[in-house]
């Protein structure tokens, strides 16, 4: 069995290989016709002058096979930040091994570490 040996927060340099698990979610969902994701495109939303999105990988022997991508949202009525996980993406390869697992648990404690009142997601079929 594979292990994660790195599970972390994004960095630039990780753009193109997210990027690249963006199309092959796209790719599994049957919706690559509808990807305008480049490395140029996704860069400065990340890490930009003012980023709107932030992202977990997770790597297996130095390769990135893993990605979360989320954003904060905001709850009127509960009146705190919330969390939202726009996409999560496991390669196939690595699938089974708790990666998926690691990351959600990963993004809750950053939800409670925040202070967030919620931290939501949907999925397709």
């Amino acid at each position: 069995m594979t292990q994660i040996h790195v599970l972390r927060a994004a960095e630039p340099r990780d753009v193109p290989a997210i990027v690249g698990l963006i199309r092959e979610l796209a790719d599994f969902e049957q919706l690559s016709h509808l990807v305008q994701t480049t490395p140029e495109k996704l860069l400065p939303h990340l890490f930009g002058e003012r980023p709107v999105a932030e992202c977990l990988v997770a790597e297996v022997d130095g390769n990135v096979v893993a990605f979360a991508l989320f954003f904060t949202n905001f709850s009127t009525f509960l009146c705190q930040p919330g969390l939202y996980l726009e996409d999560l993406y496991v390669q196939p390869a690595h699938r089974g091994q708790g990666i998926a697992k690691a990351l959600l648990q990963r993004l809750g404690q950053l939800a409670v570490e925040r202070g967030c009142g919620r931290f939501e997601w949907s999925v397709l079929d």
